[in-house]
């Protein structure tokens, strides 16, 4: 039997930095962030489901731009078009509707994407940006995706100017993955915020933690979904954590951990990341 996506759930939680004057952290809100997920049909000998994750680039805000509504737009548009689509949607597909979405959002603003879906018994990914999907077989990662970025704090993305002109990157700077898959493996599709602010350690024992015992059903995703997502939001809160995104600046040279150069002043990348987080947590079946 072809595999297919099942009981997919998905938290989100918005920058805490966004929020004045509202309540911190608040869930169900994701910010410049955004997503979409598509059923599988024929029990998957049609079409095994498809999902993406999008992060609007924060920066438009500093142009007094509404940097939620590009990346939302964008995703739609990724959605309809794959809903359109009568037969397996594979690389072509998702490609098609990236292109398709990227010429026909015609709103000022800038988002990362990453598009997957089920053909066959493999999942099919294409990205353009930082955001990520991870596989979790029996407790343990089994593969990522890999960060696109022109350089630190800085990914590929798909944009639009306010003179018509599309900038950025476009679906030819894109990386495609084909990933083999098995029944029950997890899949955690993500914008930056939780992977800036969880190791794979971390996302392994949370998965691990709350599966045990438990049925593979909406529920489970929701719950699992929401674990990671406030994990991670914790963790971009605590100014001391050394995180990933720490680690990352460490490597790209932007930040020296020295006692030195804290003596002369340089800026330090020390803690967490706050930032829009959204977890898409979705079970693999036959």
């Amino acid at each position: 039997k072809p595999l297919r996506l099942s009981s997919i759930g998905v938290h989100q939680v918005e920058d805490p930095r966004q929020l004045e004057g509202r309540t911190q952290g608040k869930e169900g809100q994701g910010g410049d962030d955004a997503f979409f997920t598509l059923g599988a049909r024929g029990d998957g000998k049609v079409f095994g489901g498809a999902f993406g994750v999008a992060d609007g680039v924060g920066w438009w805000a500093k142009e007094e731009v509404d940097t939620t509504l590009y990346s939302k737009t964008f995703m739609t548009r990724v959605q309809n078009r794959l809903r359109s689509e009568n037969g397996p949607v594979g690389p072509a597909q998702l490609v098609k509707a990236l292109a398709n979405a990227q010429r026909n959002t015609k709103i000022l603003g800038s988002t990362t994407a990453t598009v997957g879906s089920v053909c066959g018994n493999n999942l099919e990914l294409v990205n353009v940006g930082d955001s990520a999907v991870v596989v979790v077989r029996a407790g343990e990662l089994v593969f990522s995706t890999q960060p696109q970025s022109r350089q630190f704090d800085t990914p590929y993305q798909f944009c639009w100017l306010d003179n018509g002109m599309m900038f950025g990157e476009s679906v030819d700077d894109a990386d495609f993955y084909t990933v083999p898959l098995e029944p029950f493996d997890v899949i955690i599709a993500a914008t930056d915020g939780l992977f800036d602010n969880l190791f794979v350690e971390d996302i392994e024992k949370i998965v691990q933690n709350n599966l045990e015992g438990k049925l593979p059903d909406g529920n489970t995703a929701k719950w699992l979904a929401k674990q990671l997502a406030l994990k991670a939001y914790s963790r971009g809160n605590d100014k001391n954590f050394v995180s990933p995104y720490t680690k990352a600046a460490i490597k790209d040279g932007v930040y020296d951990p020295s006692p030195i150069a804290r003596l002369e002043g340089k800026p330090s990348y020390v803690g967490g990341k706050q930032d829009d987080i959204t977890v898409l947590v979705t079970f693999v079946t036959q």
